[in-house]
């Protein structure tokens, strides 16, 4: 069985890249369609030192087995790109060995835009010279696909759905909404707090997530609306299925498919969301509502949209399921082991 050298960082710390890394791993070996070899980079600290004992150990490591194996894939960030894939590249070349580069985080277009010259050449020389190149967004294969003759694919971000035991959800009379993130006027919370304490309907909205940015409790307690603390990530699911709704009206420059709105998908909700970067790419009218980003009147009239008749909440909610399939972990999970299986049947 050919073997496939994998490295990114794995849990701990547990956070969205080092979960979604071990996903893929764990979902790989399940499939068993080819060995894989884990090479992890995770730190326990950010300093220079760790980075360095790091990069040593992972060259190391994929110098000792790259002639065993037939394909490799570095799973990153934009500066564990640029910190790793230099060199990375320069191996598979001597090596004869294809490689895949697979990126976490939905700004990747915006970071490059805004990265000094001498790093923007090390990325498009190294980074974007990889056989394949798997970007989270639309929009970021968009953007590079100006920048490189390689083959470029759309690879979501995505959840370990079931949704076979999923009950139906329908339209009460109490309005439950939730709000899962981090706590700052960027994620639009101030925004949707105004709103909802601006509404005379029967809409409830609770917040959860650290607080940032100065903001505190008495920012967002009032009438209708309540902090609740914050979520182990564990429990979010089990608190999602709590509520009617998902807002997350967000202008965060940094934002990509955020894994609340998949998860909200997974449990049935509809989502309120902003017209803003990719978020119109998995959110449509088929599973919520798009409102103008920076706009407690235009979340106003969405709330007063969601109490009224003119609404059909069934509707959304078989939307809001349809659409967790299409960012089911099985699913992209086997279409990343079909790119690594073409690829070594290729080399």
């Amino acid at each position: 069985m050919k073997k496939h050298i994998m490295i990114g960082a794995l849990p701990p710390p547990l956070g969205g890249t080092t979960v979604l890394f071990q996903q893929l791993v764990d979902e790989l070996m399940i499939f068993n369609r080819f060995d894989v070899f884990v090479i992890n980079t995770s730190n326990k600290s950010s300093g220079i030192y760790f980075k360095l004992v790091t990069l040593i150990k992972t060259i190391y490591l994929v110098m000792k087995n790259i002639r065993s194996s037939s394909s490799v894939s570095f799973h990153g960030s934009i500066n564990g790109a640029l910190l790793f894939f230099p060199i990375l590249r320069l191996l598979c070349i001597l090596f004869n060995r294809p490689v895949i580069f697979r990126s976490f985080g939905g700004d990747f277009d915006v970071k490059h835009k805004n990265m000094p010259q001498f790093k923007q050449w090390i990325f498009n020389k190294f980074v974007l010279s990889a056989d394949v190149l798997l970007f989270e967004t639309k929009v970021s294969v968009e953007y590079f696909s100006s920048f490189t003759q390689s083959e470029i694919e759309w690879y979501a971000n995505s959840r370990p759905f079931d949704n076979s035991s999923l009950p139906e959800k329908n339209k009460s009379n109490d309005i439950k909404v939730v709000f899962i993130g981090h706590v700052k006027p960027s994620k639009g919370v101030v925004d949707l707090v105004k709103a909802a304490n601006s509404n005379d309907n029967n809409i409830e909205v609770h917040v959860y997530g650290p607080l940032q940015d100065g903001l505190t409790e008495m920012d967002l307690n009032g009438v209708n609306t309540r902090y609740c603390g914050v979520l182990k990530p564990e429990n979010i699911t089990s608190t999602l299925s709590n509520y009617n709704w998902l807002a997350l009206p967000t202008y965060y420059d940094g934002e990509g498919y955020p894994g609340v709105i998949l998860e909200a998908f997974s449990m049935g909700l509809p989502v309120l969301t902003t017209k803003w970067r990719c978020i119109p790419e998995i959110v449509d009218e088929t599973c919520g509502l798009l409102v103008e980003p920076c706009s407690s009147a235009a979340i106003l009239d969405a709330l007063k949209l969601i109490s009224s008749d003119d609404i059909d909440y069934s509707l959304l909610h078989n939307g809001a399921i349809n659409q967790a399939d299409n960012f089911s972990s099985k699913k992209w999970t086997k279409i990343y082991a079909n790119i690594v299986i073409k690829l070594s049947d290729n080399a």
